[in-house]
């Protein structure tokens, strides 16, 4: 059985981002891709909100270790959605360069290394810091 696709209209440009929102290191990287969105391209998601469950393959939909980026229908994971955002932020996109590089099996391996980590370091939010329309502090 096939799932619905969302409904609500997202433009071309607009880049879906989807991060644990119990997250306090997912939170810090929310906001900061925010402050540099100069465009506003970014659209910033729970992995286990609505829009996620419509839009994203069940082993991604409420998978907290990654952070996923969909755009124009392409899904990236890990270290390829770090890449991707970083190549959407004019000041950044150079560093998304060099650091594209790098094979999966490092970028991966680096970036799962601090997503076990994340709640050890830097705690869990008991309650969610996203809400349904894309807004936070």
């Amino acid at each position: 059985m096939e799932r619905q696709r969302h409904s609500r209209d997202h433009s071309l440009d607009s880049i879906l981002v989807f991060v644990d929102a119990y997250c306090p290191l997912c939170h810090w990287l929310a906001k900061w891709l925010k402050q540099r969105d100069k465009h506003r391209k970014f659209q910033f998601h729970s992995l286990s909100s609505e829009i996620a469950k419509n839009l994203l393959p069940d082993n991604l939909y409420a998978n907290t270790d990654t952070v996923v980026v969909y755009h124009k229908g392409k899904i990236y994971t890990k270290g390829r959605a770090v890449v991707h955002l970083l190549r959407h932020l004019p000041r950044w996109k150079y560093l998304a360069h060099i650091i594209q590089l790098f094979p999966d099996c490092i970028l991966n391996l680096g970036y799962t290394t601090v997503a076990k980590m994340r709640y050890r370091i830097f705690g869990k939010y008991d309650s969610c810091w996203l809400d349904n329309d894309n807004n936070f502090n």
